[in-house]
C-alpha cells in the first residue's frame, strides 16, 4: 500500500465514518425522548422496566455515536500529519 493509498484510506474513512456518527447520536436523542415520556407517567412495573430499558438505549447509542465521531476525528489527524510527512 502506498502513501497515497494510504492517505486516500484515511480521508474516506474520515468522511464515512463521521457522517454515519449521526445514525447512533440520532437513536440515542430518540431514546432520551422516550425515557422522558416514561418518567412522566404513573409508576408501575412495566413502565419501570421501560424506563431503565430507554435509559440502556440512550446511553449505549450516546457512547456508540462519541465514539465513531471520535475515531472520525482520529483519522482526520492521522491524514493531515501523513501530508506533512510527505
Amino acid at each position: 500500500m502506498t502513501t497515497a493509498e494510504f492517505r486516500d484510506l484515511l480521508w474516506n474513512l474520515a468522511i464515512l465514518v463521521g457522517w454515519f456518527a449521526a445514525i447512533p447520536h440520532a437513536l440515542a436523542w430518540i431514546a432520551r425522548k422516550k425515557f422522558r415520556a416514561f418518567l412522566k407517567l404513573p409508576l408501575t412495573e412495566d413502565v419501570e422496566n421501560m424506563t431503565h430499558r430507554w435509559e440502556r438505549h440512550a446511553a449505549r447509542w450516546t457512547a456508540t455515536g462519541l465514539w465513531m465521531s471520535g475515531f472520525s476525528v482520529v483519522c482526520l489527524i492521522a491524514w493531515v500529519t501523513s501530508g506533512m510527512l510527505q
